[in-house]
């Protein structure tokens, strides 16, 4: 394969969501009512303190398959991957609560198809996403304020995606609860700008509160994104690159302690498919299928005890613990 055509697969293969620049408070979701659910309704906010810690696990399954000029490529089975990340709330108020994750550890999850050479050398590829430092500002209900990003210098344009479906994965994680009183079999929707590798598109959610027992919110998401055909100008490359079409879908269950704006565990599985005029004229296409597992544990707390809660990698040794 060419440099060129291995370029433009992995432009392909890169699964970027959200844009990593500041947001400003108009451009954050707003919710909508649409059942306010029965009674008692609640004033749902989340309440933090400055210097909360805990610790962020996220596991993901990832399903890929590419298409190019038609005929399906054989890309191997894509390694699951697990995300150790500690979480401070560096300020909070009644209005306005801001965390830093950094200080990330990785590890590559093994398969049949995947040999312990080829997991060490991802590994080691994946080892700049360990130094990054992600901030992010919510509003008490958990609408994004801001998202910024620091990263290493020189991010080949694979990990650059990697990065943005990383970061737009976390900031899903928040559920955006609503700014009217609602109780249980309550709905709410939001819409927000979306964006995929410089291309522009709109991000919906469906919310249900199922239920709240002793404080601790059930909730189930739907989440539905869309993007119209359009074009770009790919990493500086002179040639335009046509999007015809991306689109994707989310179902997310999760439960929620208001104390924490992430959550004490998240199940979700999503799909999106996209198609685009690739860099050498030829018409490229991916179909992604995921699930994700993903929760909150204190900062006392290991790699252990979210190995017995997250059933994705039952096997999966944990990753040594890191400061």
């Amino acid at each position: 394969m060419t440099r060129l055509a291995l370029a433009a697969l992995l432009i392909l293969l890169a699964p970027a969501l959200s844009s990593l620049a500041k947001v400003s408070v108009d451009d954050a979701p707003k919710s909508n009512l649409i059942d306010s659910g029965s009674e008692p309704h609640m004033d749902l906010r989340y309440s933090v303190n400055s210097g909360d810690k805990w610790l962020l696990f996220l596991d993901r399954a990832l399903d890929l398959q590419l298409y190019w000029g038609g005929k399906p490529m054989n890309v191997g089975r894509v390694p699951g991957v697990r995300f150790r990340i500690p979480v401070q709330a560096l300020s909070a108020d009644d209005n306005t609560i801001k965390l830093r994750l950094s200080k990330l550890s990785i590890e590559l999850i093994p398969s049949k198809e995947t040999s312990a050479a080829k997991i060490n050398a991802l590994t080691s590829s994946w080892e700049p996403l360990q130094r990054i430092t992600v901030d992010i500002t919510i509003d008490s209900r958990g609408g994004l304020i801001s998202s910024k990003v620091e990263t290493p210098d020189h991010l080949t344009p694979y990990l650059e995606g990697e990065l943005e479906d990383l970061v737009q994965t976390i900031e899903n994680l928040i559920v955006q609860l609503p700014t009217e009183l609602v109780g249980a079999k309550g709905v709410w929707t939001t819409d927000s700008p979306s964006k995929h590798l410089q291309f522009t598109g709109t991000q919906s959610r469906r919310i249900t509160l199922a239920s709240v027992v002793d404080g601790i919110l059930a909730l189930k998401v739907h989440s539905k994104r869309d993007f119209p055909r359009q074009s770009k100008k790919p990493f500086h490359n002179p040639d335009l690159e046509t999007l015809h079409y991306f689109r994707g879908s989310e179902e997310k269950t999760t439960r929620v302690d208001t104390h924490c704006p992430f959550p004490i565990f998240t199940a979700t599985e999503g799909s999106s498919e996209k198609e685009v005029d690739n860099l050498l004229g030829m018409l490229a296409k991916s179909e992604r299928g995921w699930k994700i597992e993903a929760g909150i544990v204190s900062a006392e707390d290991d790699d252990k005890a979210w190995a017995k809660i997250s059933s994705l990698f039952p096997t999966s040794e944990p990753s040594p613990k890191k400061d």
